[in-house]
């Protein structure tokens, strides 16, 4: 058997033919495990050099059988920068970015949905369907039209023209939903019991083969800084399924022996959107995450209310020693201004949040300016290039005369 699946709370388990996305005994999240002893007879540093950059370069640890049926438009295999002129900047001497706008559709989300709509399609699903503020749905949407399956898209009402008219050029059927990230998650789990869809919400709790595919992000962080480990690893926290899948991948990874020891995990939310935060601070136990009132935050791809996979997430952050921290908006602009001019990298809030994190980090003195740290930029500023203009002024328009581009010049 490839791989089985366990519930996470009653810890039930199943075999890989089972098609049901929760666990059938009590309804709670499902989660995938491989049989490591056989894992580590292929899983090799050589076997992985001959191997080229992709999610699918770690199929061992993927739940696929044949990779000929394989969903793929090329995701995965991105760079991960190491940004000196931004770390001089911090009082940094060792920060990496991993640059997640790569992937197809322009954020990490390609992950999860390589390996979701790859398992959609071997179970026979028709149709998937996706709550999403925008960047999950476009992935879903652009896999789904590469598999020939129908893709009902569910977006939060908040999500910006640019985002809406990928979901829209990808051929989905899409619909604005009013009300909160928890509205549209319940409404799309609904749905999809209804009328049979696949649910391929970007939350593992939902779907547990998202986090399978996102945790590649973390197994390439390694792989790219030679098997060694960076000391922490800040990541943006939504729903939470992007912490806790690098958190799984990295556990599979030490099992396997290709690292020795694991980093400390940050989980970063906006300040006025924080119910992860909120918990670590007050000392509330992983199942008693509240629901965070008046949400709100200029990184839409983060603003959750309430993250499905929250708990998982601020046991991950336990577990690694870690944090969980609330960055500004305003700080998050400002980070996302200083990785452009200083790396020529355009990302959106919520990438920049784990670098406005770093910073925040470093002032608190949390992390010492020799710390490795690995920061994931989830997506690309062409997702949201709207929000540039939040805080830098908009260009200055002269004639088309020497001396009036001298005068703007030099005012």
């Amino acid at each position: 058997m490839k791989y089985r699946l366990e519930c996470t709370k009653c810890k039930a388990n199943f075999g890989s033919d089972n098609k049901s996305l929760v666990c059938p005994t009590c309804g709670e999240a499902l989660d995938t495990a491989y049989p490591i002893d056989k894992v580590r007879e292929t899983l090799t540093k050589e076997n992985l050099e001959a191997r080229p950059m992709s999610v699918w370069k770690y199929l061992e640890l993927l739940p696929v059988d044949d990779a000929c049926q394989v969903v793929t438009i090329g995701e995965g295999g991105t760079r991960l920068l190491r940004a000196t002129r931004l770390a001089e900047s911090l009082g940094l001497r060792n920060l990496y970015l991993k640059d997640e706008s790569r992937n197809p559709t322009g954020s990490f989300k390609d992950r999860k949905a390589t390996v979701a709509v790859t398992k959609a399609r071997e179970f026979g699903f028709k149709t998937v369907a996706c709550a999403t503020a925008g960047n999950a749905g476009a992935s879903v949407a652009a896999y789904a039209a590469k598999a020939g399956l129908r893709a009902v898209i569910l977006a939060f009402k908040n999500v910006t023209r640019t985002k809406l008219a990928k979901l829209i050029s990808y051929g989905a059927d899409v619909f604005i939903v009013e009300g909160t990230s928890s509205d549209v998650n319940q409404l799309a789990v609904e749905a999809c019991k209804k009328y049979g869809w696949c649910n391929i919400v970007a939350a593992s709790r939902y779907n547990p083969y998202v986090k399978d595919g996102a945790k590649t992000e973390a197994i390439e962080i390694c792989e790219q800084l030679e098997w060694k480990v960076p000391d922490w690893l800040i990541v943006p926290v939504g729903n939470g399924c992007g912490l806790v899948s690098c958190w799984k991948g990295l556990k599979e990874l030490r099992q396997t022996g290709l690292i020795d020891h694991l980093p400390k995990m940050v989980g970063v939310q906006g300040a006025d959107c924080a119910p992860l935060v909120h918990a670590f601070t007050v000392g509330l136990p992983p199942d008693k995450i509240e629901r965070f009132p008046n949400a709100h935050t200029i990184a839409h791809s983060i603003e959750d209310d309430f993250p499905p996979d929250g708990e998982e997430a601020l046991e991950a952050i336990h577990e690694s020693g870690g944090i969980a921290i609330g960055v500004e908006d305003d700080r998050m602009l400002w980070a996302q201004k200083l990785i452009a001019q200083k790396e020529g990298l355009f990302i959106e809030p919520a990438s920049a949040s784990t670098v406005a994190a770093a910073h925040q980090l470093l002032n608190n003195g949390y992390v010492d300016s020799n710390d490795v740290i690995a920061a994931v930029a989830s997506g690309s500023g062409l997702n949201e290039p709207e929000s540039i203009f939040q805080n830098t002024p908009e260009p200055v328009t002269i004639r088309p005369k020497l001396e009036s581009l001298e005068n703007a010049l030099w005012k």
